[in-house]
């Protein structure tokens, strides 16, 4: 955990406002911060995710691997699958 807090320290940018940053309270996870920082997007990882609405990932996020065979660049919003009903079809 020490080493990778080390590789995500090295990436960290300077913060900006964008207007739609993610994070802050959580009233789930009150242990850890919830705060976010923006990266330089250098590298990849893989991830699962159990929920994802509108343009963020919700609940359940977990790294998978490293992608070290593709660029930041070849990673779009545009990749993640959504489902075209609502999650109450599902049941």
């Amino acid at each position: 955990k020490h080493a990778l807090t080390k590789k995500f320290e090295a990436l960290r940018k300077p913060p900006g406002f964008t207007g739609n940053a993610p994070g802050g309270p959580s009233r789930w996870s009150t242990e850890r911060s919830g705060q976010w920082e923006p990266v330089d997007p250098k590298i990849v990882v893989e991830v699962t995710y159990d929920h994802f609405t509108g343009d963020r990932f919700r609940h359940g996020t977990r790294i998978v691997r490293w992608r070290k065979d593709k660029a930041p660049r070849q990673c779009t919003m545009n990749q993640v699958a959504q489902s075209e009903g609502h999650a109450i079809a599902l049941l």
